[in-house]
């Protein structure tokens, strides 16, 4: 393993531990890091949710669609109970 130290990473270490000490306003903190890593991480998940939640209301809507088509020739109760929903949905 080569555990030369580049300048370029003391130059870095040296920056965040200066910003750490409020001698910087150019660099995050490391608290600041932290931060946005997990607001991050957040917006991801919130990202993903939102389309779950929205592949979850076009099935939905879909599912309401075919109980609606077929009220005319099966009672609601009965579609309702075989494709294992709520009639108040």
């Amino acid at each position: 393993m080569n555990s030369r130290l580049t300048a370029t990473t003391l130059r870095t270490w040296v920056r965040r531990s200066e910003a750490d000490a409020g001698k910087r306003q150019d660099v995050l903190t490391t608290e600041e890091r932290q931060e946005l890593s997990r607001l991050r991480r957040e917006n991801k998940q919130l990202r993903q949710e939102r389309e779950i939640s929205k592949a979850a209301a076009t099935f939905f809507a879909r599912e309401n669609a075919f109980i609606a088509e077929r009220q005319v020739a099966f009672p609601i109760a009965v579609l309702c109970r075989v494709l294992d929903v709520s009639r108040s949905a």
